[in-house]
């Protein structure tokens, strides 16, 4: 099958299903591998699929983590949101190219905020400090701020 011959409903399905599988037992898989899967798709939707927002001016973001909404496409500010509580977890960023590219949530602008379990801090310090953290997809940076709460 040429590359400019569209799939059926039936092979896509297919493709999806052995794709999360791969991407399922093995988080390391090459990055290259999945652009190539991705670079024949768009990525879809005009709408955010969590708050239902329109994207036609916005970039998609997606989870890392399948587990973590089902990797659904969304706008920069549900996945900051839905993230407080997984600052470790990496992102996709879907670029002009038409793929995929991981991120991490402090690249996005997300700053983990101690004291308050992720959650905004009424009296947070100015200063902030990164954080490596160790992940199954590998080394991740994560931005924090202190609280000067107590």
């Amino acid at each position: 099958m040429s590359q400019e011959e569209p799939l059926t409903d039936q092979q896509r399905a297919a493709e999806e299903r052995d794709l999360m599988r791969i991407r399922m037992s093995d988080p390391l898989i090459d990055n290259h591998v999945m652009c190539q899967h991705e670079a024949r798709k768009t990525p879809g939707p005009s709408q955010c699929a969590w708050c239902r927002s329109p994207l036609a001016d916005t970039t998609l973001y997606r989870c890392r983590d399948l587990r973590c909404r089902g990797g659904l496409p969304a706008c920069r500010r549900c996945i900051l949101v839905v993230h407080e509580e997984h600052p470790a977890h990496w992102m996709e960023v879907w670029t002009e190219n038409r793929y995929w590219v991981l991120a991490n949530l402090g690249s996005l602008g997300y700053v983990y905020q101690e004291g308050h379990d992720g959650a905004p801090c009424a009296n947070p310090m100015t200063k902030t400090t990164t954080m490596e953290m160790a992940t199954r997809f590998g080394k991740t940076e994560i931005i924090c701020r202190g609280c000067n709460c107590a």
